[in-house]
This record gives C-alpha cells, structure tokens and sequence, in this order.
C-alpha cells in the first residue's frame, strides 16, 4: 500500500463529501445533482474501502485531518471543517459497506443548521436516531480541547472482546489513522 495513494484516494473522498454537503445545501429535494453527488461519494468512498479499510476523517477549528496530514481544500472545505467542529464532531468514520441512503442521511444531517443539530442531542444522537450502521461520530465534550470520546462502556467491550463489528471497525479506523491518532486514543484508554 502506497502512502502516496492512501492519502489520494482519502483526498478524493473529502472532495465528494464537500461536494454532496454543498449540492445538499444549494439544491432542491429531488435534484438530480443531489442524487449524483451522493453516487459519486459513495464512489469514491467504496474504492477507499476497498484498499485501506475505514475512513477517518479528524476536525479541527482550523480545517481537516487525512491521513495524519492538514487537509488544504480551499475556503469551502475549512468551512465543512468548521462546521463539522463547531457541533462537537473530532472524528467522523465511514465503515466499510456504507450505503448509499446512509450516505443521504448523513448529508440531511450535515445540513442541518448548528442549532438544530445541538437542540437535537447532537451529532452522534442524530446519526443513532437514524440507524446509520456504517457511519461513527467521536465527539468533542463541551470544553474539550482534544477529543477521542471513548466512553467506560465502550473500553470495557474493548477489554472483554464484545464490541459490535462496527465499533470494532471503528477504533481499527482510529488506530489505522496514524501515530497521533493512536495516540489520542490510548491516552484516553490508559
């Protein structure tokens, strides 16, 4: 596995991703462009499966992780960023076998203004409320600076061998996603 097309294919995935949350946002229900840019992220999204596995994308006030790396995308993606951090999200996971409505849905709620989102539980509380089986959200708490919401619960299904298949996935995600990420995430274990 190339370094080189890791980060690629992973930059052809957050362009599809800002491209479905900007036609999401600019067009009707029932657009055709909607409809084309969720394919086209479910594209790009599959193929990155396929290689390396989860898709982990990190958020920060200042714009996107890939691959361990800032991710420069221009004025449209700092603002997917932002946006992103502002309702909590560090880390969002796209698991392997994502479908097409989950990837709908997801955008119905990235687009969802920050008040609605808050006033609804949250990011995580809206992606559970839907069932979105392929899609995992850690979250920044309230006042939190670094994030890998990693909860007792879920460090004792880590210890005793029951976490769900996604879940499993999910932190295999995290661990795939470089030192930092690691990192991060057994600071907060240990």
């Amino acid at each position: 596995m190339s370094t080189l097309g890791r980060a690629q294919a992973a930059a052809a995935v957050v362009r599809r991703l800002n491209a479905a949350v900007k036609s999401r946002r600019l067009y009707e229900a029932g657009h055709s462009l909607r409809a084309q840019t969720v394919t086209a992220l479910l594209t790009a999204a599959s193929a990155y499966h396929e290689r390396f596995g989860s898709f982990v994308l990190e958020t920060h006030r200042n714009g996107l992780i890939i691959e361990g790396r800032p991710f420069e995308g221009g004025e449209s993606v700092d603002a997917l960023a932002l946006m992103l951090y502002s309702v909590g999200v560090w880390q969002l996971v796209l698991l392997p076998a994502i479908a097409a409505e989950e990837l709908s849905d997801l955008m119905d709620i990235v687009t969802l203004e920050r008040d609605d989102i808050l006033a609804k539980g949250g990011f995580a509380e809206l992606l559970e409320k839907r069932n979105l089986q392929h899609i995992r959200v850690f979250e920044l708490r309230p006042g939190e600076d670094d994030a890998a919401h990693i909860t007792l619960e879920v460090y004792h299904q880590l210890l005793d061998g029951t976490l769900s298949p996604q879940d499993r996935v999910a932190i295999l995600g995290l661990v795939q996603g470089g030192p930092e990420q690691t990192q991060r995430l057994l600071t907060v274990i240990f």
